[in-house]
């Protein structure tokens, strides 16, 4: 197009640059791609360290679905898991398949991972066909949010997903089989309909982040607060639709097993007690967990201490969060971005297991976003660059030793990442300038376009 042709003519640096990016990322997304299909190749990645290398969330939700399907009485038994328990001996129908991380989400989740294995028994193709949905969920949500938000913060925050798909929480997230970006995804594309007022689609798009991470519950407490009954109203309809589906397919079992067995594991933090099971591990699982949980075990409190607090944390977000909704001002679709990423970047740091590998995706988005505004300070625009940059490398590329360093550094990270969501919420939340001065405004904290 003519705009397009006269602002590669001004910027022919940034062309370059954004070419080169673009060609670099197109070069991850096809390794990520072909490890998908073959997990067994020896390039790297993310990182070669073994711990990470071979390392696969997908497992924990095929398995969980087999146990529930077989009437196992408790699928969340650390003794059904290697993660938990060394002595565990899993056998599974699917070939290949290495269980290890134990199923942690609720019930209604296993409907996902039952339908993928009823479509195939193959885990080559289950790998990557899991991967082709988490990224397309990504890809997606991310265009999404860039055309619904429009104009040029719209244009310029596409033009910057081939830096975000190559950061290293989002290559872990992918690399992982991790769900956590496709529940973001479809959480955000569920709002936007919503905004759209398709309720059906939104309330089901929502709910299944829902049932899948909790957190994102953080968005119904939004909408209540904004007296959009009917939209939070189509939401938990539609939670309540996937548990019925759920006890129809798989009986009262695991939601008994999950009522009485995990939720006081999730309480006290024994359910993600990987440093109790492979001891030699302990110090990179506490360095690697980039929550309010990982925060207080890093400054020495027990898991029941730190547990404690995360719950803590994820009420005061949910008091945050009606707070918001119940603000009488108006908000652009900018706004509503930076909103709804800084709140479900916060309540993933409520959970006991925030991992560093792939937690941090969501910061990466929201920078993105931010960025796209523009920026009138040098100082913010610089101290924002800073924390993209380390969010973007430092804290995709554990283990750190010695220990001292993955602690001082994970905690700098996580603190960083409060104040970065927090930050955002301050300024989306303080009062609308007069007419005219909102530009200067929000520009006055994003960064450049250089930055």
């Amino acid at each position: 197009p003519e705009g397009l042709d006269r602002r590669v003519a001004r910027r022919r640096w940034l062309a370059a640059a954004w070419a080169l990016v673009a060609l670099a990322s197109l070069v991850s997304t096809a390794r990520l791609a072909a490890f998908a299909g073959d997990s067994s190749r020896g390039f790297v990645v993310g990182t070669d360290n073994p711990f990470w290398f071979g390392h696969l969330c997908l497992p924990a939700y095929l398995h969980g679905a087999e146990l529930a399907l077989a009437g196992e009485e408790n699928l969340y038994a650390a003794s059904h898991w290697p993660g938990l328990d060394a002595q565990a001996a899993p056998e599974s129908r699917f070939a290949g398949m290495k269980i290890e991380d134990p199923y942690q989400y609720p019930p209604p989740f296993l409907l996902l991972p039952a339908l993928a294995g009823a479509l195939t028994a193959r885990w080559d193709l289950l790998l990557a066909g899991w991967f082709t949905l988490s990224a397309g969920l990504f890809v997606a949500a991310y265009a999404g949010l860039a055309r619904w938000t429009g104009g040029r913060s719209g244009a310029t925050a596409l033009w910057l997903l081939p830096l975000v798909a190559m950061a290293f929480p989002v290559v872990y997230n992918f690399q992982f089989g991790q769900f956590h970006l496709a529940a973001i995804s479809l959480a955000l594309l569920g709002m936007m309909a919503l905004d759209r007022k398709r309720r059906l689609a939104g309330g089901f798009l929502v709910a299944v982040a829902i049932v899948a991470k909790v957190f994102p519950a953080l968005l119904v407490a939004w909408l209540i607060g904004r007296r959009r009954l009917r939209d939070a109203g189509a939401v938990i309809l539609a939670v309540a639709a996937l548990t019925a589906a759920a006890l129809v397919v798989f009986g009262p079992a695991p939601f008994v097993a999950f009522v009485d067995y995990q939720l006081p594991r999730l309480a006290d933090g024994t359910a993600f007690a990987f440093d109790e099971a492979w001891p030699e591990v302990a110090e990179m699982v506490i360095a690697d967990n980039q929550g309010i949980f990982g925060l207080a075990r890093k400054l020495g409190a027990s898991k029941p201490a730190a547990a404690t607090a995360g719950r803590i944390f994820a009420l005061l977000l949910g008091l945050v969060a009606v707070g918001l909704g119940a603000q009488r001002r108006q908000r652009n679709e900018l706004e509503l971005a930076w909103l709804w990423l800084a709140l479900l970047g916060l309540g993933s740091m409520a959970s006991p297991g925030a991992w560093g590998d792939y937690v941090p995706s969501v910061a990466i988005w929201l920078l993105a976003f931010v960025a796209a505004r523009g920026a009138a300070s040098a100082r913010l625009a610089a101290a924002l660059g800073v924390a993209g940059l380390f969010q973007y490398v430092l804290l995709g590329t554990f283990p750190w030793t010695p220990s001292v360093w993955g602690y001082l550094l994970s905690g700098i990270g996580v603190v960083g990442l409060l104040a970065l969501y927090a930050g955002t919420l301050v300024v989306v939340a303080r009062p609308r300038p007069p007419e005219g001065s909102l530009e200067r405004s929000i520009a006055g904290w994003a960064p450049s376009d250089a930055t």
